[in-house]
């Protein structure tokens, strides 16, 4: 049965990195973003978030139905989450989340990456809103000391002891 891994957390908590060193370890797998949807930065956050959504379900879909693995980086709220589970089991897939969850202070030391104003004020804002902590997370990982390859590696152990390895 294919599997669906969501990786969630904050901005620049290294989702994106660490679920594209996890497509390397999980052979044919595809790799979503979801902060790749195309929506006019003009639009409310809101309204960006559901085309993101959208753009996932579509990817989801397609990628399920060739009965290949998805890895899915995105910061998920929980109605987010219940969206894509929801989805997920529609096609017959199964799920793992994983929450990456180092601490605020070490994101906001912006680890390689330019951080605007506007990001250090939403990454504040999610560590108050719990995107660290979210309850639907199977695993947390803190990769504030591990680099994105022995994240990876850690994500697919618990995958296998979770017996959700694709």
């Amino acid at each position: 049965m294919p599997n669906a891994v969501l990786i969630n957390g904050p901005i620049a908590s290294g989702k994106t990195t660490v679920g594209l060193a996890l497509q390397i370890l999980i052979p044919g797998s595809v790799f979503i973003d979801g902060d790749a949807h195309d929506a006019p930065d003009a639009l409310s956050l809101t309204t960006r978030w559901t085309y993101a959504l959208w753009r996932i379900h579509e990817a989801l879909r397609d990628a399920l139905a060739a009965e290949r693995s998805v890895i899915i980086a995105w910061p998920l709220r929980p109605p987010h989450h219940e969206f894509l589970r929801d989805a997920i089991h529609e096609y017959g897939g199964t799920m793992f989340c994983v929450t990456l969850c180092p601490p605020v202070e070490v994101v906001l030391t912006r680890r390689g990456r330019d951080l605007s104003g506007w990001e250090q004020d939403r990454i504040t804002q999610m560590y108050a809103e719990g995107y660290h902590t979210r309850p639907f997370s199977d695993v947390f990982i803190d990769n504030s000391e591990i680099d994105p390859a022995s994240t990876a590696q850690r994500i697919l152990r618990a995958l296998r002891d979770a017996d959700a390895v694709p």
